[in-house]
């Protein structure tokens, strides 16, 4: 894919780990899976749309994605922002493991990440500064991050209804919007949409609508599924 005329985008600055990133949710969301997850956006379908009946799609997604057990993926993250004309790029790798082990690291332009093993984590930033262990009770946002993550990758919709309004926008591809419920992060985020594989055992991209009007666009590439991962990559 290529990305002419658009500048590059770090999203991970020291002591705050991908500001840019979980803020979606977010949100794996991933993401998580893994963030993982606009408002108004029911009343723009067309009336004549039939009804998509969503706790068969979440059955389906919560069936799929629980055959999951690792996930290693590049991704790339476009932010635009109405300051800048142009979008900024930043690229890297995703990798995940059942039950709690977690690794986003930005590669391009300045490399960057943070791991998580269990109760460790640790981040880093450059290639000649050693990382730094994370003590995760002191570093809530991104134990809101690990949380989405973990709910995206254990299908747990009971955990994420009680965060975000959920609805499926499509089947084809399948295609679910989240609204955040709780004041903090709807202060921030409008809507996070997500579109899934066609095999419903991971997420393919992750659009992050902000209320200012900026958003983030997180595409998720080659992604390879139940292939195993060596522990020391976390």
């Amino acid at each position: 894919m290529e990305f002419e005329g658009k500048s590059r985008f770090f999203s991970l600055t020291r002591f705050r780990v991908l500001p840019g990133t979980v803020r979606f949710v977010a949100v794996w969301c991933m993401v998580a899976c893994m963030v993982l997850f606009s408002c108004g956006w029911c009343a723009e379908e067309p009336a004549s749309r039939p009804k998509v009946s969503e706790g068969d799609v979440f059955s389906r997604i919560s069936l799929s994605v629980k055959k999951v057990h690792t996930m290693s993926s590049a991704f790339e993250q476009e932010r635009h922002t109405a300051m800048l004309k142009e979008a900024m790029i930043s690229r890297g790798r995703f990798l995940f493991a059942k039950p709690d082990k977690i690794l986003w690291e930005t590669i391009d332009p300045i490399p960057a990440g943070f791991s998580v093993k269990g109760q460790e984590a640790k981040r880093w930033q450059g290639t000649s500064e050693p990382s730094e262990k994370i003590v995760l009770s002191e570093a809530p946002f991104l134990q809101v991050l690990i949380q989405q993550i973990l709910a995206w990758t254990s299908a747990d919709f009971t955990s994420l209804k009680e965060r975000y309004d959920l609805k499926v926008i499509s089947e084809d591809p399948v295609t679910v919007g989240l609204v955040p419920l709780l004041a903090g992060e709807r202060d921030y985020v409008r809507q996070v949409t997500l579109i899934f594989s066609s095999d419903l055992m991971y997420v393919t991209s992750v659009r992050i609508q902000e209320n200012k009007g900026d958003e983030i666009i997180i595409r998720f590439l080659n992604a390879v599924i139940n292939e195993p991962i060596a522990e020391e990559r976390f």
